[in-house]
């Protein structure tokens, strides 16, 4: 009989050391998570403050309404972060993809910020077309769900590489020059580390009227 206490009282040391360092490895797991997140957005901050980059911005809604698939529809401020478009998406006209060259519809794309998409637009023509360097490795950041890589047909002036979800914009101009007296060059690191941070806020954020995304 003492043996066989002996045994029951073992068995719930056991379980009950197992069930407290499964907890403790959850809270570690989350203390690191939290950590890296953290990390991640003063990394994309203080990019952002160095280049010439704005930080992310919230943005009125200007509508969000289904147009006729067809109909044209003007986006101000471009490229949109919202607005009204067309009622297919991304998702299901062009299922898995997540790289566009050439450029989708816009209002296709817009379709898909609703439903908490983010997307990365830049410039791909003319003297100041994003290096293809940020382009391959923005590629890579592109190609998981609810993020798409997007040229943008006729970028303003202001707007080489943009990262938008609903309501939420993130604009960056490559050359130093346009930018303020100190700032430097975009790296294909800071496009990636940019691209990272604002994913991970504004991904099926809660701003999207749709998300999360479908």
């Amino acid at each position: 009989m003492r043996r066989t206490r002996r045994a029951q009282i073992l068995r719930r040391v056991i379980i009950w050391g197992v069930v407290v360092l499964g907890i403790a490895a959850v809270v570690l797991f989350f203390v690191y998570r939290a950590g890296q997140r953290s990390r991640l957005l003063d990394s994309a901050r203080e990019i952002a403050d160095a280049t010439n980059c704005t930080q992310p911005v919230q943005e009125a809604e200007f509508g969000n309404t289904h147009e006729d698939v067809g109909t044209p529809i003007e986006y101000s401020p471009e490229p949109p972060s919202s607005g009204n478009h067309w009622p297919v998406s991304l998702a299901t006209e062009f299922p898995g993809q997540h790289i566009f060259d050439p450029a989708p519809d816009i209002p296709i794309a817009v379709h898909s910020l609703e439903h908490g998409w983010v997307i990365i637009w830049y410039r791909a023509e003319g003297d100041r077309a994003l290096p293809d360097e940020i382009v391959s490795a923005l590629e890579e950041v592109a190609d998981q769900g609810e993020v798409a890589l997007i040229p943008y047909p006729e970028p303003p002036d202001d707007m080489d590489l943009s990262f938008t979800s609903w309501q939420m914009r993130q604009t960056c101009r490559v050359d130093p020059a346009q930018g303020e007296p100190g700032d430097r060059e975009l790296t294909a690191d800071d496009a990636v580390t940019l691209a990272r941070a604002f994913i991970e806020q504004f991904r099926n954020s809660t701003l999207a009227p749709e998300a999360p995304a479908a």
